[in-house]
């Protein structure tokens, strides 16, 4: 008789759970992505709009931490900083109030080092490149390869000549040329319900939650820890420790020099019949930093060698401005190091402030040059 009871008590208890599940699932869906982003770069991230990489006039305040310590589930290894991001009207990362009157010079475009990843607004890229020239390095981070949302920038900001610095991370292989230019498809207004459920199905922030609980246990003490295999936790010389992906090592330059020049040639080609010119940064992967700094880390492949010579090489002797920032950033890393300073956060794939500063330094030399030969023409 208990057992009967005890069943149909369980026949009650089990679909109140499921409909309470159910009911939470979908009230998850409704809620803004800044509940449950653990950076702000996700609170404000726009997947719906193909027109801006981001949600327009945010500012969002985060207290944030790697993207490698969050990848190996590595809560001892977090480095927490405070950051905020602001978006302009359209969609794209501000760089703060002390350049806003600038007159424009530049777009600088590229992937989340062109954003700036975990730093504030007037500490990327794009602001420290304005501080340096007087000029307005406009912030297009997060539309990779591009073309029509770059002149569409050049147009609204009435920039007639004017140059492209576009970040290039090397270890991403470009396509083969020529690539289609063309408008993003405007989002109908018209509403289809199956679209609209195939979007709100398609992500679940309650998954997410759970998700990030369930992580807290697996701490190799209660559960053990999958998400470690994500990433190596390297020591550096000075002692400290780091961590990097483990498959950071593989330069698609070193493979195909000849397809990542002919894209870029096209690239430049495409930016001249709009008035722009092209300048090339070559942005290195955290372990062709920092892999010879470490005692228990040997990349197999430290990415740069007669591949990264070639590209640059190639590009400029075709008049195309092209810097690979590798062995200037692996000489000032070591000297900093010797200090008790490093250029990366080391919980993230990404430089820190002090990183951005150089690499802005570094990239304002070549451009700099190039505006006073512009101004001599």
């Amino acid at each position: 008789m208990r057992f009967l009871r005890t069943l149909c008590e369980l026949r009650v208890l089990i679909p109140i759970l499921l409909l309470v599940v159910f009911a939470a699932d979908l009230a998850s869906r409704t809620i803004s992505r800044s509940w449950y982003a653990f950076r702000a770069w996700e609170a404000v991230e726009n997947q719906r709009d193909p027109g801006a990489p981001f949600h327009r006039n945010q500012h969002s305040g985060w207290e944030a931490y790697g993207d490698l310590a969050a990848l190996g589930n590595l809560p001892a290894h977090r480095a927490y900083r405070r950051e905020f991001f602001s978006t302009d009207e359209w969609g794209y990362r501000t760089s703060g109030e002390a350049v806003a009157g600038f007159p424009p010079g530049a777009i600088l475009t590229g992937d989340s080092f062109a954003v700036g990843q975990t730093v504030n607004d007037e500490e990327t890229l794009a602001a420290r490149l304005s501080m340096l020239s007087g000029l307005q390095v406009y912030n297009a981070g997060g539309r990779t390869l591009d073309l029509f949302a770059l002149g569409t920038i050049a147009r609204r900001l009435k920039l007639d000549r004017g140059t492209v610095i576009y970040e290039y991370l090397d270890r991403t292989l470009v396509p083969e040329p020529p690539l289609p230019i063309e408008a993003p498809k405007p989002r109908s207004r018209k509403i289809r319900p199956r679209k609209f459920l195939e979007e709100f199905f398609s992500f679940s922030p309650l998954s997410v939650v759970l998700r990030r609980i369930h992580r807290k246990i697996e701490d190799d003490r209660i559960l053990p820890n999958p998400s470690r295999k994500n990433v190596v936790v390297a020591r550096l010389k000075d002692g400290s420790s780091m961590l990097f992906l483990p498959d950071d090592d593989n330069s698609p330059i070193e493979r195909e020099p000849e397809q990542i020049i002919r894209f870029w040639r096209w690239f430049a080609a495409e930016l001249g019949k709009n008035g722009l010119d092209l300048l090339l940064v070559l942005v290195p992967n955290k372990s062709e930093v920092y892999g010879p700094l470490a005692l228990d880390y040997q990349p197999k492949n430290v990415g740069h060698g007669a591949g990264h010579e070639r590209v640059i090489q190639a590009l400029r002797s075709e008049g195309i401005l092209a810097l690979d920032l590798t062995p200037i950033l692996r000489e000032k890393a070591e000297a900093a190091l010797k200090k008790g300073e490093i250029l990366y956060w080391p919980d993230d794939t990404h430089w820190n402030r002090e990183g951005i500063r150089l690499a802005a330094e570094e990239i304002y030399k070549v451009w700099h040059t190039a505006l006073l030969r512009r101004e001599h023409r």
